[in-house]
């Protein structure tokens, strides 16, 4: 009896582990695709950091799910000075572990992203998982750096950039980090910028673009170098000459929120990324 109590005990333990290891999933940041399905029919769906927890569905697969948009329920995606608008809708999406979530899903007239072989792109905190990983390179050891989430669907923080408070985000799919206006600007007064190219336009997601240029600062935000930036601007920057230079700008209502998005390069020291739902933490395992 003893032995058939030890046998059921086992069991049950392994029961245990096995559906909490259920509940995580592992991405790659290379290719961070999960297969799903929406309104019944397949999809394979890019999870992009940079996104907050809803979806965006390519205009050709749109009506292949059968997603129809809510009436009366509009939204608009505004980047810089360029916006777009788009219907909202609320499809029903099914996930490897078997929970379903409807997720806000945004209907716009562009793709979310150029990557081939996806039907659209999707938050992690769409994600009905308790721990997300994902690996931005093999290896084992480094240290264990964990962030407080103050919305714990969305992977973003608050920490100080050179005197001020930046919001900081992680984008692995894009190789260079991203100011926003405000933190370029921020950067650039206190000549921390050293500019690497001229302005240009360049397109970002879902058929917008806005100027930027290409910089380097040696700046660190959360405790991570920053590295090669593009930095969003609506003028030419100063870069870290040492010259002297009268800027007039005018900002019309609140001081604009400053934003770094740390790109693969910034994270080239790390393993992996970890987001655990309950505590509403992010971390990363990284070499320093």
């Amino acid at each position: 009896m003893n032995i058939l109590k030890a046998l059921f005990v086992a069991a049950c333990v392994a029961a245990t582990s096995t559906a909490a290891r259920a509940d995580e999933i592992v991405l790659r940041a290379d290719a961070p695709i999960v297969d799903v399905t929406i309104n019944g029919k397949p999809a394979r769906m890019l999870v992009d950091t940079f996104l907050p927890d809803m979806m965006v569905l390519n205009p050709d697969t749109q009506t292949r799910l059968g997603v129809r948009p809510v009436p009366m329920l509009n939204g608009r995606a505004v980047f810089d000075d360029a916006s777009v608008r788009a219907h909202i809708a609320r499809p029903r999406i099914v996930f490897a572990n078997g929970k379903s979530s409807r997720a806000l899903t945004g209907l716009f007239g562009a793709p979310w992203s150029g990557i081939a072989g996806v039907d659209g792109a999707m938050g992690p905190g769409v994600l009905p998982y308790d721990r997300v990983r994902i690996i931005l390179r093999d290896g084992a050891g480094g240290t264990v750096r964990t962030h407080r989430l103050p919305d714990p669907e969305a992977w973003m923080f608050d920490s100080p950039l050179a005197g001020e408070t930046a919001r900081v985000s992680f984008r692995p799919s894009m190789q260079e980090s991203m100011l926003n206006r405000a933190a370029a600007r921020h950067l650039d007064e206190r000549r921390l910028l050293a500019l690497t190219g001229a302005v240009e336009r360049r397109d970002f997601f879902l058929g917008l673009s806005t100027t930027i240029q290409p910089a380097t600062t040696d700046e660190r935000v959360a405790g991570y170098a920053i590295g090669a930036v593009i930095a969003r601007t609506d003028a030419p920057l100063v870069g870290a000459e040492d010259v002297d230079v009268i800027r007039v700008t005018a900002d019309a209502g609140r001081p604009q929120q400053l934003t770094v998005t740390l790109g693969r390069a910034a994270l080239a020291g790390c393993y992996e990324m970890i987001w655990e739902r309950a505590s509403g933490t992010l971390s990363l395992r990284c070499d320093y």
